[in-house]
């Protein structure tokens, strides 16, 4: 027998909602991947589960259908909601799996952000910071603090002081000839379209390089960008008031490029 008080009322037990039992609701136990909806189908949905299928296994989080399943599942949910541009979210906790698919996009008519540093370190070191986690509070915290001050988005440094990611988005920059990205050993999130940048510089002859990289490199920078599976490609014209750019004509070149792929992957 368990007494729940759920906002203001108590519920007799066997009509909680099953929910209130979960580790990723306890303890933020649990991992998801947030997947962009265009012309109703999923965009790059198998890197997506592939990436989740990944941590699941390195982080013992088994999933309770087969990827057949899962894959079943979206397509069902995409046919019901009928959301042509939209927001769909796997979540997976122990023992549960769930869709969530919402209308709408945040980032449509952003042309360019302004970034600052986020005031807390990144632990490079932590088994998580590789892996798309629930607990993803610290990240919230990060942005929600930066928009405080009038900035769009918060890069973290970690405890080396180098440079990783942004609190929603990995980072870009283009020095000289190459365009640099953080390595995975800084303490990043290796990003659905971080991975299709990489594969697209190759195929455009653009050299992309993983290098670890400090603040000052962004002094340095031509262009600066950032990128996630809801914002794309997305330009940097200002870095706390000391990197300001309106020209961005690889950063362009590369969103381009990536609409395009985006378009070959759509599923179903």
């Amino acid at each position: 027998m368990r007494e729940i008080w759920w906002n203001g009322k108590f519920i007799p037990s066997p009509t909680s909602p099953p929910f209130l039992e979960d580790s990723g609701l306890l303890f933020g136990e649990g991992l998801f991947e947030t997947v962009k909806v265009r012309e109703g189908r999923a965009c790059f949905l198998q890197s997506h589960i592939n990436r989740l299928l990944t941590s699941s296994e390195e982080l013992s989080l088994s999933l309770p259908l087969s990827r057949e399943e899962l894959l079943a599942g979206i397509q069902g949910i995409l046919e019901r909601g009928k959301v042509k541009e939209g927001v769909m979210r796997i979540f997976l906790t122990p023992g549960n799996l769930y869709l969530t698919l919402h209308k709408g996009l945040p980032y449509t008519g952003k042309k360019s952000f302004r970034v600052t540093f986020s005031d807390f370190p990144r632990n490079e070191e932590s088994p998580l910071v590789r892996h798309k986690v629930m607990s993803f509070f610290e990240n919230r915290l990060a942005r929600q603090e930066a928009q405080k001050k009038g900035f769009e988005e918060a890069i973290f440094l970690n405890r080396k002081g180098e440079l990783t990611e942004g609190a929603f988005s990995n980072l870009f920059l283009v020095k000289e000839d190459l365009v640099l990205t953080p390595p995975l050993g800084s303490g990043i999130l290796p990003g659905i379209i971080r991975g299709e940048i990489i594969r697209l510089g190759e195929e455009m002859g653009i050299p992309v390089r993983e290098k670890i990289l400090r603040p000052e490199d962004l002094k340095e920078s031509r262009e600066i960008f950032l990128t996630s599976s809801l914002m794309g490609v997305m330009p940097v014209r200002e870095v706390e008031g000391w990197f300001q750019g309106e020209q961005f004509p690889l950063t362009l070149r590369l969103r381009e490029a990536l609409l395009k792929k985006e378009e070959s992957t759509l599923f179903p």
